[in-house]
């Protein structure tokens, strides 16, 4: 056992027993360590691995050189199988009489919030009533809530005066006329008493009772 080199013709070369941490010691090559003792390995970061022999100091391996480029990706591996569906809800609905939402599940995930219903809001400014004031043509809005108010006349300006309309005076030659379809007609009879009508009479006759 321990550590062995191969010469240029091929032949093999003990060159030490003993434990590394014994064998090996760190320095420059080019100026060697005065500790540096035969067969004995001296390793430098930027020279690399050397050995003593009989005197002589051969170099075993060089320094590390700086890494070479990337190569270039490979292609893409084929896709993987797909996942078992997870678990989920399938929908959810809002119930307005008492605020909750319940959302259903086909693994059994279902379940009903509380109430989501927010606290009352304050109730707005408003007004009571209004009365429009024929006097004024203004109309009086009232309110609880220090809004009332009254309108300016709200009355149009007066409206131009229609054309007279044609008056026709019934007849006076002791007959009684009625209107009837825009046109007078003479009434046959016209009785005037007091009680109820007579027994007399044909179709179409008047009785006026008076007291």
């Amino acid at each position: 056992m321990g550590l062995w080199l191969k010469k240029d013709d091929g032949t093999l070369v003990s060159v030490g027993g003993m434990g590394m941490d014994d064998y090996v010691i760190t320095g420059d090559p080019h100026n060697p360590p005065a500790n540096w003792a035969d067969q004995q390995l001296l390793y430098s970061d930027e020279h690399g691995l050397w050995m003593k022999r009989d005197g002589e100091i051969i170099q075993i391996a060089g320094h590390d050189g700086t890494d070479g480029t990337d190569g270039t990706d490979g292609i893409d591996g084929t896709n993987g199988t797909n996942g078992v569906d997870g678990k989920g809800w399938t929908k959810g609905s809002y119930s307005h009489e008492d605020g909750t939402v319940t959302f259903e599940s086909d693994d059994n995930l279902g379940f009903t919030t509380g109430d989501l219903h927010g606290a009352d809001g304050v109730d707005g400014k408003g007004w009571v009533s209004g009365e429009y004031l024929e006097g004024s043509g203004r109309v009086q809005f009232t309110s609880n809530d220090g809004l009332g108010f009254q309108t300016l006349d709200l009355r149009g300006a007066d409206g131009v005066d229609g054309a007279d309309g044609d008056v026709e005076e019934a007849p006076v030659d002791a007959k009684t006329y009625g209107r009837k379809s825009n046109d007078w007609v003479q009434i046959p009879t016209v009785g005037v008493g007091v009680g109820d009508p007579p027994a007399e009479g044909i179709d179409g006759d008047i009785w006026i009772e008076v007291e």
